[in-house]
């Protein structure tokens, strides 16, 4: 599962431009964005409410299969996890304020289009500004909000809240279901919890609210999910499982135990009859003290409850021990109820479930897990997951937050319909998806000289801190078995046991009967700078 990969060196957030501000080009991650005028496989709808026409919205008949869709999602435990698998995938983009410079290329960041005078400078600072408001601390749970409400009911709110607080008033941007805010005459009125009137809050009236939805194809203002098709499948499917649910529970599972009269337990031995006399003391009958079959019912159901609460008693590994005549011992019989409909149970919620998880937006594989996919085959369900799922949702959310968000913000500052065009809310998904093979190709790459050390250790989650000093790069040299020229060897040796060897020169002159010239001391002693072109020569390039 090599397709989602941290990568620590991506930038966090834009930093704000300001007019002295050194412009830095945004990072060319591993993993880019789409081209700006890709073919979208989901279209965004956007708009700002409208209180009357939304009232009159809340009518259509749309909402009932809706309500349908949150009770799939949340009693469904596979649908539940597809849609989360892919909600805290996509919660992790990051979305900055770009510029279309080319229709056929993914557009750059404001701040690159200012410098290269594509935008104008002041529109690419507000623009930024504005991008700052909305992605804040919070926006990964705005980012995960809209994933699920995209996918479960296919419809969501933006909504721009005021809070008040002790230290002074905060904006909040949120993504709300349909259910949470309630548009009507009387306004707009967030309700965060399921039938409770006493938390509602009523939004002032002109509080930002925005719509977002998937169109339907047949109904374009009406919104479309997955789990439209699937209603049916999850309903049969929950009716089955009541089904399991209580024939598991059926006290008949354990079958019918038969036991004939006349057998005494151990509990009961010398104490089942009693003698009754007359006056005199004569014997009148034997009179048994108890119902024999209940009294050895009751024992042998304390002997079975004993073992179950108790693990330290002997009845949890002593037989159960009865007596009685020895042709009572054949009657003693045990049934076992055997249903015909339990193999027709399983096999109908499999089949239901398997239609569930066949009408889903999220690849069967993935919900299900990777125990019957081939190792081959399991970095393309993540490429198929990132391409079918992940990608359409992140251009779902950047259309519709240009369309309803960031231009509309920009209009109020006066900049014409023509700088406005160029100006869209676009994605990083550098910290979603990233090649499962990068460092390997890296490493390729370096081989052929096509790469440099930076990048390689780049790939494989090194830092520049981590490349060899000097010093090293002359070990390394020396150990790699490279033929190298004796004075480029001698030059190396000097460089790493300058003392050693030093030392170990000047006993030798020092033994010898004739002084050693200067000039040839000279010769052999490489300068600094010598040193330093040897080991240029001998790297190819400055490892820092």
């Amino acid at each position: 599962m090599g397709v989602f990969r941290r990568d620590s060196n991506s930038e966090a957030a834009v930093q704000p431009l300001t007019a002295s501000a050194e412009v830095v080009p945004l990072r060319q991650a591993s993993a880019r964005s789409a081209d700006y005028n890709r073919p979208r496989a989901i279209v965004a709808a956007a708009e700002r409410v409208d209180l009357k026409q939304a009232a009159l919205e809340r009518t259509k008949g749309y909402h009932a299969w809706q309500a349908e869709a949150w009770t799939g999602y949340e009693r469904v435990g596979e649908v539940h996890y597809g849609f989360n698998l892919v909600a805290n995938v996509l919660s992790r983009l990051r979305i900055y304020a770009a510029a279309i410079v080319n229709q056929d290329e993914q557009p750059v960041g404001a701040r690159d289009a200012a410098a290269t005078g594509k935008v104008r400078s002041e529109l690419a600072i507000d623009a930024e500004n504005f991008m700052r408001d909305i992605t804040g601390p919070k926006f990964s749970g705005l980012v995960r909000s809209f994933s699920l409400n995209m996918n479960v009911p296919g419809e969501c709110y933006l909504v721009r809240l005021k809070n008040s607080t002790a230290t002074g008033d905060t904006v909040e941007w949120k993504i709300v279901s349909t259910d949470e805010l309630v548009v009507d005459q009387n306004g707009a009125t967030l309700r965060p919890l399921r039938g409770d009137t006493t938390r509602a809050r009523a939004l002032p009236a002109d509080t930002f609210i925005a719509r977002i939805w998937r169109p339907n194809p047949r109904h374009s203002h009406e919104p479309d999910s997955s789990m439209v098709g699937i209603a049916d499948a999850v309903e049969e499917l929950l009716i089955l499982q009541r089904l399991v649910r209580s024939a598991t529970r059926s006290r008949l599972n354990n079958g019918l135990l038969f036991l004939p009269d006349g057998l005494t337990s151990q509990g009961q031995a010398g104490s089942s009859v009693s003698v009754e006399t007359d006056d005199e003391g004569n014997v009148i009958a034997e009179v048994e003290s108890g119902d024999q079959a209940n009294t050895i019912i009751a024992d042998l159901l304390e002997s079975i409850v004993t073992a179950v609460s108790d693990e330290g008693d002997a009845s949890a590994v002593a037989p159960f021990m009865v007596t009685g005549e020895g042709g009572l011992a054949e009657q003693i019989k045990y049934v076992q109820f055997e249903r015909s409909s339990d193999a027709w149970l399983v096999e109908r919620t499999e089949r239901a479930l398997e239609r569930i998880l066949q009408g889903i937006d999220v690849p069967k594989e993935v919900v299900t897990g990777l125990a019957n996919v081939k190792y081959s085959n399991a970095l393309v369900i993540d490429e198929n997951l990132y391409k079918a799922n992940i990608e359409p949702l992140a251009l779902v959310l950047v259309d519709a937050l240009t369309e309803v968000f960031l231009r509309p913000m920009l209009r109020t500052k006066g900049y014409s319909e023509e700088d406005l065009n160029r100006i869209v809310v676009w994605y990083d998904p550098s910290e979603i998806v990233t090649r499962p093979n990068q460092a390997t190709d890296a490493s390729d790459g370096f081989d052929k000289f096509l790469l440099g050390p930076k990048a390689w250790r780049r790939e494989h989650g090194f830092s520049d801190d981590d490349a060899p000093e000097e010093a090293e790069l002359a070990m390394m040299l020396l150990t790699s078995g490279a033929a190298l020229p004796p004075d480029v060897q001698q030059t190396l040796l000097m460089a790493l046991l300058p003392e050693t060897l030093g030392k170990g020169r000047e006993d030798a002159q020092k033994s010898q009967p004739v002084p050693f010239p200067k000039s040839a001391d000279q010769l052999l002693t490489p300068t600094a700078e010598a040193q330093a072109n040897v080991s240029d020569a001998a790297t190819g390039e400055n490892a820092a």
